[in-house]
């Protein structure tokens, strides 16, 4: 990985520990083999002497997760013990199994803490790991609904506009069947009509010609006039009484 600046990132150090502080630091009993924590006192200034009069314990310390193998780093690092486990438990280290000291606490003790604190980390990711999840669930579920919700507003909004134009279209075809019904009706009134209106006009014209003049040739023996008689007198009103 590279900086900013473009230099390679130079990778974080690790931190270090020193097995005087840490909870998993034991000695082992002679006489059962059991491992025992070791005391405040002996952490901070080893004495060699002190441990050998009691006779309980056996030469070394050990680490009771066996982290490291300190009997072996004890007899590197010179051949007394009283100058070597001093530098040993004293020395900064990187350490996956190191665990602070709780004074009052063995070893074993140390270690179910230990457990206790990983398997609670464990739990603290899987419960992060589930909401974050969750939230993603909710999330994808709230798109989802928002996608069909656009879907169907979308589907029946073209369903509107098929019906619009459906509803459009068979207005135009009403209108234009008017249109041609109109046509028609005018077409057949003219068929209808106009041979009806020549035979009123007929009709008219025969009456008409019944109620005129009618011109009548008389032949004489003498003379051959034209007498031409009123078909119909006209009456005339009565004469007024004379006094």
């Amino acid at each position: 990985m590279q900086d900013s600046q473009g230099s390679p990132e130079q990778p974080k150090p690790k931190p270090t520990v020193k097995c005087k502080d840490c909870g998993f630091l034991a000695f082992k009993y002679l006489k059962s083999g059991k491992l025992t924590g070791v005391d405040a006192p002996f952490r901070e200034k080893p004495n060699m002497n002190e441990r050998g009069r009691f006779r309980r314990f056996s030469g070394r310390p050990v680490c009771f997760v066996a982290a490291t193998d300190m009997d072996e780093e004890i007899g590197m690092s010179g051949p007394k013990d009283e100058i070597a486990i001093p530098e040993v438990i004293s020395k900064e280290r990187e350490c996956g199994g190191y665990t602070s000291v709780i004074h009052g606490l063995s070893p074993r003790e140390h270690l179910q803490m230990q457990l206790m604190e990983e398997q609670k980390k464990r739990e603290d990711e899987r419960d992060r790991v589930y909401r974050e999840w969750q939230i993603k669930m909710e999330y994808e579920i709230r798109d989802a609904d928002a996608k069909r919700e656009d879907a169907r507003d979308n589907a029946q909004r073209a369903w509107h506009a098929s019906q619009s134009d459906i509803a459009s279209k068979a207005e135009d075809a009403r209108n234009s069947r008017s249109i041609w019904f109109s046509l028609l009706g005018v077409a057949v009134g003219l068929l209808i009509g106009f041979p009806l209106q020549l035979l009123a006009e007929w009709a008219k014209a025969r009456w008409m010609a019944t109620t005129q003049p009618i011109t009548v040739q008389l032949l004489m023996p003498e003379a051959k006039d034209v007498v031409t008689a009123p078909s119909r007198p006209s009456p005339q009103p009565p004469a007024k009484p004379t006094e």
